[in-house]
């Protein structure tokens, strides 16, 4: 199996490095979904219908499931990215994220595209990662098309608070968008979702349409939406929206996060809405040093208007910067 060594590699990483308290938590915590889901038939809850998607990881990679518990919530705690939703040259909506997180090079090998189907009928598409059973980045053609930035707040990395409201029935970020990609049937609807669910952390939601001005950036408490910003094709600044993982409208940003959000908008602004289309949004956008950095896994375009409009190309930081010896680019510099 191609993923297996890659996935044990990264669960290795992240056992390495977490209080021994949580990994005794999720032990605890599988020993009693266990017992939950014994002959359970019927509608799974969430809760329940991931477990069972842990166990079955945990069988075929022979570990433990409460390892593969804790390194799928473990996934959603350390995700830097950059996302874009802007009109293009013929004032369609398109997509746009760098996916960025401090193990690329373990990552960029778990790295695959993903084709959903309930009984036959397709879904949607998704770039995943192997091991992990959430969804950072899909969309669903003739629909919407979805992305997740980490939301940096003060309460953002109350561990015990996520796991409290996880094991009270909340929605994770990256199940929350699964959950949106196979029961959505619109842009608002999947809006409506993604602005009210309960969530176990804050994030922020990126959706996009398939008609003018249908983008928004949701920045998500746990309880409910911060903050919805909207794209609008009649203005000037906001045909086109940028998020990077602080709020939008809180001057100054960390300085690091600045200057990748301030980078793209003016790559964006140079090239402009009567000129973007999917190619440059990811030649002199997404692959442009500060958004594109060292830990940048994958650069995904999405435009769910059309069919086939999901592409991702991997290793496109690390390619990049395999001859250059920028520190101010590391993922690790970069955050500090």
């Amino acid at each position: 199996m191609y993923f297996k060594s890659h996935i044990l590699v990264v669960q290795k990483t992240i056992l390495d490095n977490v209080p021994g308290i949580l990994e005794k938590f999720f032990w605890g915590f599988s020993k009693f979904m266990e017992f939950r889901t014994q002959g359970m038939n019927g509608k799974l809850s969430l809760i329940d219908e991931n477990f069972l998607e842990h166990k079955g990881i945990s069988e075929i990679l022979g570990i433990p499931t409460h390892h593969v518990m804790l390194t799928n919530f473990a996934y959603e705690l350390f995700a830097y990215c950059t996302s874009i939703v802007a009109h293009d040259k013929n004032g369609e909506i398109i997509h746009a994220r760098n996916m960025d997180y401090p193990l690329y090079q373990s990552m960029q090998n778990l790295t695959y595209t993903a084709d959903f189907f309930d009984n036959g009928e397709f879904l949607f598409r998704s770039t995943m990662f192997a091991g992990y059973t959430g969804v950072f980045t899909a969309m669903k053609p003739g629909k919407f098309a979805i992305s997740i930035n980490e939301r940096h707040t003060k309460t953002a990395m109350g561990i015990g608070v996520n796991i409290l409201r996880f094991i009270t029935g909340s929605y994770s970020p990256a199940s929350l968008l699964k959950y949106t990609c196979r029961y959505a049937q619109s842009y608002n609807e999947a809006k409506e979702i993604l602005s009210k669910y309960p969530l176990t952390a804050p994030v922020y939601l990126i959706v996009s349409g398939t008609e003018v001005d249908q983008g928004a950036i949701i920045s998500r408490d746990r309880s409910g939406a911060a903050d919805i910003w909207l794209i609008n094709n009649h203005s000037t600044a906001d045909w086109v929206i940028v998020q990077t993982n602080y709020d939008h409208w809180i001057k100054p940003s960390p300085a690091s996060d600045k200057e990748r959000a301030n980078t793209a908008y003016h790559h964006l602004k140079n090239i402009g809405r009567s000129e973007l289309d999917k190619e440059n949004i990811v030649t002199d956008v997404l692959q442009i040093p500060q958004i594109l950095n060292r830990g940048t896994i994958y650069s995904t375009v999405m435009q769910a208007k059309i069919t086939g409009g999901h592409s991702t190309d991997v290793d496109v930081g690390g390619a990049y910067f395999k001859n250059y010896d920028i520190n101010s680019y590391d993922l690790v510099q970069s955050y500090k």
